[in-house]
């Protein structure tokens, strides 16, 4: 009997607050990582999103998550602890 070993995938998550950033950081993974595809959050325009995946490549797929009410707190938690929020 053959056992195949388990793929091992990863998962890097990273906060972004301009579309510069976004481009930047997709580059340093597509080059330094192989990543077979990237989600963004609902938080991308359309044209946001075709010039990231016009610059990843067609063997990169581009995704984005439409969150529901749990997901969005979860992501509004994370914007707050990265400072995305101002203080009042």
């Amino acid at each position: 009997m053959l056992l195949k070993r388990p793929t091992i995938n990863k998962l890097f998550v990273v906060a972004v607050r301009t579309q510069a950033q976004a481009i930047g950081i997709c580059r340093e993974f597509v080059d330094q990582e192989d990543i077979q595809a990237i989600i963004l959050c609902s938080g991308f325009t359309h044209s946001d999103i075709a010039e990231i995946s016009e610059m990843v490549g067609k063997n990169v797929r581009g995704l984005v998550a439409r969150g529901d009410g749990p997901s969005n707190r979860v992501s509004i938690e994370v914007m707050r602890r990265e400072g995305y929020f101002s203080e009042k």
